[in-house]
This record gives C-alpha cells, structure tokens and sequence, in this order.
C-alpha cells in the first residue's frame, strides 16, 4: 500500500536525464535504516532540486554542507518527530564532511 507524503509526484518527463548520484543512494538507505519513514518519491523531490540547483556548483555558495542538510532534510523529512532521527543519520553518514 503506498503512503501519501503530500509531495508532488514526479514524472519522467519532469526530469529527465536526472542522474541520481551513487552516494546519495547510499544516503536514502542510511535514513531508512534509521528507520526514517523517507520514500522514493522524497528522495526524487531531493534529486531534482539539486539538479535545479538549489544548493551545489550551480548555487552562489557551491557546495555546503549545512545548506544541503537543510535541503535534505525539508525533502526528506515530513514530520519534525523526526528530526532527531534524521540529524543522527545525517551526521553519521557525512561525518567529517565540509563540503558535498
């Protein structure tokens, strides 16, 4: 049974040649371990923002990593009871990491 989040689906046409980079896989699954309730179609809200260039190379800052995480976590995150989750995992996964 699929779960509403309230975010705006996707369509290939909405993105296309979208290329999801392979760390941030391995991000999504870092949060879903930690048993953040994020879904593919969050994470492709996320890919798609930074294609747009919300924050990154196309950004004025370039990559930072606060900027991303506050990015990250409005896409990812649909519930502030989870916040402490999500900053354990983000922190986790990007420890030691200024720049993304």
């Amino acid at each position: 049974m699929a779960r509403s989040t309230g975010a705006p689906a996707l369509s290939a046409d909405q993105a296309p040649g979208l290329r999801v980079p392979v760390i941030l896989i391995d991000f999504f699954y870092t949060l879903r371990a930690a048993k953040l309730p994020v879904s593919v179609k969050e994470y492709l809200v996320l890919m798609q923002a930074l294609k747009a260039g919300v924050v990154g190379p196309l950004s004025e800052d370039g990559y930072k990593v606060e900027d991303f995480y506050y990015l990250s976590r409005s896409a990812l995150v649909k519930d502030e009871k989870h916040y402490d989750k999500f900053d354990r995992a983000f922190a986790a996964y990007f420890k030691g990491v200024e720049m993304v």
